[in-house]
Formats: structure tokens, C-alpha cells, sequence
């Protein structure tokens, strides 16, 4: 199985990459199947979550399960979560 995480060096993506390297989270343990993953951590400058077409040649060379992608700003918060599988 293969995770990529966006927004890698952020807090949010920091935790979710924390977590799942601890097979624990504040709400239980989390699966051996997600805990065993191929996790791809990326960021700003590799991906930009912005440009569509970055995107979607990214997820179409890493041929990922989960994409798990979050974009947090004062003024507006994204939390885009694309299963394909598991």
C-alpha cells in the first residue's frame, strides 16, 4: 500500500506521518495495513496542490491507495482526502 502525504512539513501532515510511524493515534491504534504503508511524504516546492496538472501527474506516476492532502491558511482551510483503495 502507498500513502503520499502533501504538506509534508506542516503540522498537520507532520502528525499524520508521526502517527502512522507509531501505529498509534490519540483515538486508538491504527490498522497494520496503514501502519505497514509505503508512506510519500511531499511538500512545497516537490508538489504544489494548487496546479491541477502537478497534481494529477503525481498521483499518476506514484499510483498511490490513499492521498491524504491538506492546505491550511488564516482565511480558508482545504482537507482533501482521496482513497482509491484499501
Amino acid at each position: 500500500m502507498k500513502i503520499i502525504v502533501t504538506g509534508c512539513r506542516g503540522q498537520l501532515g507532520t502528525e499524520i506521518i508521526k502517527q502512522l510511524r507509531e501505529g498509534r493515534s490519540e483515538l486508538g491504534p491504527i490498522p497494520e495495513k496503514l501502519v505497514s504503508a509505503t508512506v510519500i511524504p511531499v511538500d512545497l516546492p516537490e508538489l504544489d496542490i494548487t496546479n491541477y496538472k502537478m497534481v494529477d501527474d503525481f498521483i499518476r506516476r506514484q499510483r498511490p491507495d490513499v492521498s491524504a492532502t491538506v492546505w491550511t491558511q488564516i482565511t480558508n482551510t482545504v482537507a482533501i482526502t482521496r482513497r482509491t483503495s484499501i
